[in-house]
């Protein structure tokens, strides 16, 4: 067999098993259980995290639950009043994923960056047509810019912090979410341990204590919780540490919003 021949054959194999996984996942229950199955062969081969993410995407894996559906929707309610309320005008996302909470996100021009190539490949394809987006990928580890040559007014993580593993790398990361950010930087995150079992491919553990200690011209503006995180965190039955957002201003650069923003219901 030639490379050529083997390239084929791995494509049509790689094209059926996505083609099956969608079929599996249309079954509610099936779908779920199907879901776990594969986060768990996933996380029994799991390395570091950046192999896990290409990996992931590479196999027809997703960006995960929480960049669909209602959780989804919330975010980029959530997001998109902060870009109104602070008037921000360029957004730059480190972890953009396959782009689909990028589908509901309201954002005057965008870059997408993200450590998997797959990953980027798939938001091209599907944003080629806006010429408001741009995306690149982007390993923390293997980049420096002092000159700021990627920078805008908002800097966004979600859902990224807890899935590098990997103490170098997280540090890496941070200091480039900060380094790109003029005005704000926006994350959602867990802020230390949290209830239930994690993958081999989450860490949950504090961030802003490192971000008080390296960055100190940055300021907590706001941490910002659904109606129902709240309610549950009133009640005792979800930890302070759950994923939120954090909101950090600079230090003299950052006005006051000029409405309240929407902290969400559900």
């Amino acid at each position: 067999m030639t490379p050529a021949d083997e390239t084929v054959q791995q494509t049509q194999s790689l094209t059926g098993t996505r083609r099956f996984r969608r079929a599996v996942s249309r079954v509610p229950l099936v779908g779920s259980l199907a879901r776990r199955a594969w986060n768990m062969i996933h996380d029994a081969a799991f390395r570091d995290s950046s192999s896990y993410w290409e990996r992931r995407y590479a196999s027809g894996g997703n960006s995960g639950q929480g960049s669909y559906d209602f959780a989804a929707h919330w975010k980029a309610e959530t997001v998109n009043a902060l870009i109104r309320d602070y008037q921000i005008l360029s957004v730059i996302e480190f972890g953009c994923g396959d782009g689909s909470q990028l589908a509901l996100g309201k954002y005057p021009t965008y870059i997408g960056t993200d450590i998997s190539p797959s990953a980027i490949r798939r938001c091209i394809d599907r944003y080629n047509a806006d010429k408001t987006k741009s995306f690149w990928v982007l390993d923390p580890r293997f980049t420096a810019d002092p000159l700021r040559a990627i920078h805008a007014d908002m800097a966004l993580s979600m859902d990224v912090i807890f899935h590098l593993v990997e103490d170098d790398v997280r540090e890496a990361y941070l200091r480039m979410l900060f380094g790109a950010a003029d005005r704000l930087v926006v994350i959602y995150s867990s802020n230390g341990p949290v209830r239930g079992l994690a993958g081999a491919h989450e860490r949950h553990r504090a961030f802003t204590p490192l971000i008080r200690e390296r960055y100190p011209e940055w300021q907590l503006v706001s941490e910002i919780r659904s109606k129902d995180q709240a309610d549950r965190l009133e009640r005792g039955i979800e930890d302070e540490n759950a994923v939120h957002f954090f909101v950090f201003g600079r230090s003299g650069a950052t006005e006051q919003p000029q409405t309240e923003s929407a902290s969400g219901n559900g």
